[in-house]
């Protein structure tokens, strides 16, 4: 199965590839401590209106 992406997920897709923690937020992650977390993002196209 193959599936075209539009053309704006390739440069997405290459800077998430070098992405660093510090790209995403000011505060570091805690040495000790913390708790296991995730992010949903959800990326699409629609027409507009």
């Amino acid at each position: 199965m193959s599936i075209d992406l539009p053309a704006w997920w390739y440069p997405l897709l290459e800077r998430a590839r070098h992405a660093r923690a510090e790209d995403f937020t000011r505060l570091r992650t805690p040495a000790t401590g913390g708790r296991p977390s995730a992010v949903l993002v959800l990326l699409g196209e629609e027409e507009p209106g």
